[in-house]
């Protein structure tokens, strides 16, 4: 039988298939047509047009979050490959394992190649700070392994994107046509149970124990599994960055990030043990400057030299374990017999504290007003949502309110741009948590300025007839840079919007707007909306002088500046002023 040969667009498309990919997020162009030619003879694989390669990368980084599987984004190369570059940024900071693959020039337009940039491999350049792997493909037969050697990176360890790029005449080279293994999925390595038997004794020995947990506890799907081992030490949780991994109803969760309220920095100060679980570098750094207690660290990146660079006055962890959160975690189950039989004092202290975050943060609501306030957005949407809604978020005043008034009820329901910061996260976010979870309810939040950055692909969302729900928290300003103006300097500039009316943008693409100038419709018209089984904006209207409820970090913020670092009294006065301004 005579060898069948196959090109380089189709041995991608079967790596793909091989690797269960069952959704690839993009755009075509000139580059990555021979792939684009597999993919529309393939039917196993659906692909996702984005009208922006930033929104598809945003789309391969939302899906991964939700799945635990690398997200795929296939893009064109010079400009279709630097436009994702901020989403495959964000998506390392947040440890969002995506495969990005990018087109390029063919190897004989290596001298002013069409892009015009005379550089070979500044795509390579680009990417690499940015990615686990960046790596170009030089021959067909190369594909596979490489592509192998992708999956797994962007799975194992902490992980992250990657970066894979191929050449059109690579793409039209012929390679054979053959079969290959199964990748071996188990990307952890077995625990080493001695340093966890080491790590039980001193939670066992603990009279005041500490859990805080980051990402990597959403990122191993294993929050159930840190509520019982808080059940099993009468510990009290609290999170870093790492919105959703708890719900905000179990009794021993604090229910904040652990920088807002003086009441949480209290008692981590109060703990005599404290176990890290899946916190990034930076999080477990901010740990080892706390004195006097015993400390432990579980995640799953080997940066722990790193902290000799950054502070020698440190407190070192007793344990600095690298290994996998999860399965820690199990093994200290069968380590730790579960003491506790009834309401212990860690949920009272934990249910005291919550009880005056919630009155702090409601004293600095103004109910009813008009406009309205944006924390009764989040309120409201809170009320009208299913336990399992999915809520992506973008940067900014709205996504401040919501983090803080929107109580995730279910794990990893509530989607956040991360340390990254990026504006324009929510909408892609929401399109790739609907197709991932149809049945779910899906809904973005975001400000004008977030939604103006992404707003070219809510058509996609028609287009594919996505039920995704969208509410812009309109103020007509970049909110949280013209307070920063007016903190810092007396005065602002280039901070003003000039907005549409988005029911009308909504409308203009037949799909559902709403604008909601009071807060007696506000309710009403967030049910309307979420009923309707088609995509829809929700336009509310509200006021760039509303300050976000962040306390301890707008604090210590304004304070760090040298003009008004002198006088510490006169700044917390006058943020409790800005407070309750309308």
């Amino acid at each position: 039988m005579a060898t069948v040969r196959i090109d380089g667009g189709e041995a991608i498309v079967r790596s793909l298939i091989r690797h269960k990919v069952e959704t690839v997020f993009g755009l075509p162009g000139a580059h990555v047509l021979g792939v684009y030619e597999a993919l529309r003879n393939e039917s196993r694989i659906r692909h996702v047009s984005a009208m922006h390669e930033i929104n598809a990368a945003f789309m391969a980084d939302a899906q991964a979050r939700l799945t635990g599987l690398p997200g795929v984004c296939l893009l064109t190369s010079g400009p279709g490959a630097t436009n994702a570059v901020t989403a495959i940024a964000q998506a390392y900071t947040d440890a969002s394992p995506v495969v990005q693959i990018t087109g390029h020039c063919g190897n004989n337009e290596k001298i002013q190649p069409s892009h015009g940039v005379d550089d070979w491999d500044f795509l390579l350049k680009i990417y690499s700070p940015i990615t686990k792997w960046s790596v170009q493909i030089r021959r067909a037969e190369d594909i596979a392994p490489i592509l192998d050697k992708a999956f797994k990176l962007a799975s194992s360890g902490r992980p992250g994107p990657v970066h894979v790029e191929i050449p059109r005449d690579v793409l039209s080279s012929s390679v054979k046509s053959q079969d290959f293994p199964v990748v071996d999925s188990d990307i952890h390595q077995e625990i080493d149970e001695a340093p966890v038997k080491g790590i039980a004794q001193i939670l066992r020995s603990s009279d005041r124990p500490l859990i805080a947990v980051g990402k990597g506890v959403l990122r191993e799907f294993c929050s159930k599994d840190v509520m019982e081992l808080a059940q099993a030490i009468d510990a009290p949780i609290v999170v870093q960055d790492a919105v959703s991994a708890i719900p905000y109803d179990f009794p021993l969760y604090v229910g904040y990030d652990m920088e807002w309220h003086p009441q949480i920095d209290s008692l981590i100060k109060g703990a005599d043990a404290t176990i890290t679980l899946g916190l990034d570098l930076r999080e477990r750094f901010m740990f080892s400057k706390a004195k006097n207690h015993k400390l432990v660290h579980v995640h799953s990146d080997a940066f722990t030299n790193k902290n000799e660079e950054l502070d020698t006055s440190v407190s070192r962890p007793l344990v600095d374990l690298v290994a996998s959160v999860k399965k820690t975690i199990e093994l200290l189950l069968k380590l730790i017999p579960h003491k506790r039989s009834v309401r212990s004092n860690a949920e009272k202290k934990v249910s005291e504290i919550k009880r005056k975050i919630s009155d702090d943060v409601s004293s600095c609501i103004k109910w009813g007003c008009k406009p309205l306030h944006p924390g009764e957005v989040g309120t409201q949407l809170r009320r009208v949502l299913k336990d399992n809604a999915i809520v992506t978020l973008d940067v900014g005043d709205s996504s401040w309110w919501i983090n803080t008034c929107f109580r995730a009820r279910e794990p990893n329901t509530v989607l956040v741009p991360g340390r990254y910061g990026s504006m324009g996260f929510a909408l892609p976010a929401a399109v790739a948590a609907k197709l991932t979870f149809p049945e779910r309810d899906v809904v973005a939040v975001t400000g004008d300025g977030g939604f103006l950055m992404s707003c070219m692909d809510f058509p996609s969302a028609v287009k594919h007839k996505l039920a995704i729900k969208v509410i812009v928290v309109s103020n007509g300003h970049y909110g949280t840079i013209w307070r920063l103006q007016n903190d810092r300097y007396g005065g602002t500039m280039a901070t003003e919007i000039q907005v549409p009316d988005f029911a009308q943008y909504a409308e203009s693409f037949g799909a559902r707007g709403f604008s909601v100038y009071d807060h007696a419709e506000l309710g009403k018209v967030l049910e309307e909306a979420i009923s309707l089984r088609g995509p829809a904006i929700v336009g509310v209207h509200t006021n760039h002088r509303f300050p976000p409820y962040r306390p301890g970090r707008l604090a210590r913020s304004i304070l760090r500046h040298r003009s008004i670092r002198a006088s510490a009294k006169w700044t917390l006065e006058r943020y409790r002023r800005v407070q309750t301004r309308n």
